[in-house]
């Protein structure tokens, strides 16, 4: 019997599930337990899911994908790397990365986009990825906590409570200052002394064209959270507009104008902002040195800085979608 086990445990696609595909396979499991007890009736299913956040981690997850195959992550990877030169350094660095962008972008988000980016390391580094895995998804739900998109509860935390913004960030600093404290705490506990050797940039070379779509669908993505934050905090105005007679198609117009804004302004500086870090980078790199930044990748910029904020627009108009006949109304409390 034990034999028999043994062999089904070593067969590719059991161990796969099993060890490799854990969460999926526990979620899977769950999903059909609540079905065959009758928590969850099939007919319930379709109003359980939510397409929108299900379409916005899909676009993330091709993101993260395109920045790898397009050797993006790995020319960073190697940046960190020569710039960090120790182990701890790199674990405080990936601490503040991932909480800053937890408290802009919620802890799902963040975690999407630093834990594939952190499991390239392994490329030009001896190091163990599993403490600062950990260390990551602490710094995501302990310091994104500062700001109410930071994660699922401050949202209803920040609405039900009547914060300000300013408010909630003097409640919730002390609670992530001391939080900060005990990560620092945990880095030499979790993370041994370890000098990097400098790895060689020159092995990379960045595929410009995914590297710009991945950009894009990054960019979109963001875009996507911003407007439905906006749309939620203006839910009053558009009570209004429904109450005095405002059609969908206005609705539509007033997202696609706000998406497609946002989508122009986000581009142009993030452009600036990128040759600003480029130059900066290149301009003491040895290996590199600014003679690459003579080439302008002109198809891709205007990409970034015109297809995308009109994709913006275009996107923000087809999921504006009916409002809820109940829109006009504003609730009682």
């Amino acid at each position: 019997m034990k034999a028999r086990v043994r062999t089904l445990l070593a067969h590719p696609v059991v161990r796969n599930l099993l060890f490799e595909r854990v969460l999926v396979t526990a979620s899977a499991a769950l999903a059909l337990a609540a079905l065959v007890t009758g928590r969850v009736r099939p007919s319930e299913i379709p109003g359980l899911l939510d397409a929108r956040l299900l379409a916005l981690f899909f676009v993330l997850t091709v993101a993260v994908e395109l920045g790898k195959h397009s050797d993006l992550f790995d020319r960073l990877v190697a940046a960190v790397v020569r710039r960090a030169r120790h182990a701890r350094t790199l674990a405080f660095a990936l601490i503040g990365v991932t909480g800053v962008s937890a408290a802009l972008l919620t802890n799902d988000v963040a975690l999407l986009l630093v834990v594939p980016f952190t499991g390239l390391f392994r490329k030009v580094a001896e190091v163990d990825l599993a403490p600062l895995v950990v260390l990551e998804i602490a710094a995501a739900n302990l310091l994104g906590a500062l700001t109410p998109i930071g994660n699922p509860q401050n949202l209803f935390l920040f609405w039900r409570g009547g914060f300000t913004p300013a408010g909630f960030l003097r409640a919730q600093a002390p609670f992530v200052a001391a939080s900060a404290i005990l990560l620092a705490a945990c880095v030499p506990l979790l993370v041994p002394r370890r000098v990097f050797e400098p790895p060689e940039t020159s092995a990379f070379g960045v595929d410009p064209s995914l590297a710009a779509a991945f950009g894009i669908l990054l960019a979109l993505a963001i875009l996507a959270m911003s407007v439905g934050l906006i749309r939620s905090e203006t839910a009053s105005d558009l009570r209004t507009l429904t109450a005095t007679g405002a059609s969908g198609t206005t609705r539509r117009n007033l997202t696609a104008v706000t998406a497609g804004g946002l989508g122009f302004a986000g581009a142009v500086l993030g452009t600036v902002a990128a040759y600003v870090a480029a130059i900066g980078y290149a301009f003491d790199n040895k290996l590199d040195g600014l003679s690459e930044l003579t080439s302008v990748p002109t198809t891709n910029l205007l990409l970034i800085v015109i297809g995308m904020p009109l994709a913006a627009a275009a996107v923000g108009w087809l999921f504006a979608g009916r409002e809820q006949s109940a829109l006009g109304r504003r609730p009682l409390e």
